[in-house]
C-alpha cells in the first residue's frame, strides 16, 4: 500500500468511526482540541493527523488506535529482498509468516484514557 493509499483510508476510517459514534465533526474536534474545520480536512484526507492527534481521536471516540489504522500486509518485494540477504550472508532463508500469525506473537497492549497495560 503507497503512502496516499494509506492517508486515504485513515481519513475513511476515522469518518467510519466518527459517524459510528453518532458525533458531529465540531463535537469530536473538542476533546483532543482540534477545530471541526482540521476534522473535516483530516476526513477528507486533505491534512494528515501526527500520531499524538490520533491518538487523541481515537480516545474521543473511545476505540483503540489501531481501529484508525489500515491493516498492513507485507510488501512481497520485501520478502524477497530479506531472502536473498540471507542467502548472502550464509543464512539459510526461513518461510515468510503472514500478517496473522506475526500479528498474533507481538505483546498486546490495553490503551486506556490515562494508562496503558501491556500483557
Amino acid at each position: 500500500m503507497e503512502e496516499q493509499e494509506f492517508n486515504a483510508a485513515v481519513s475513511h476510517l476515522i469518518r467510519q468511526a466518527r459517524q459510528r459514534a453518532g458525533v458531529t465533526q465540531e463535537h469530536l474536534g473538542r476533546q483532543p482540541g482540534l477545530s471541526r474545520g482540521s476534522i473535516t480536512n483530516i476526513e477528507a484526507g486533505t491534512q494528515m493527523s501526527p500520531l499524538y492527534h490520533l491518538a487523541r481521536i481515537a480516545s474521543a471516540l473511545n476505540v483503540q488506535p489501531a481501529e484508525l489504522l489500515p491493516l498492513l500486509v507485507p510488501d512481497e518485494t520485501a520478502d524477497l529482498a530479506a531472502k536473498s540477504s540471507s542467502t548472502i550472508h550464509g543464512r539459510v532463508p526461513t518461510p515468510s509468516r503472514t500478517a496473522e500469525s506475526s500479528h498474533q506473537s507481538w505483546p498486546t497492549s490495553t490503551f486506556h484514557r490515562d494508562r496503558v497495560t501491556s500483557s
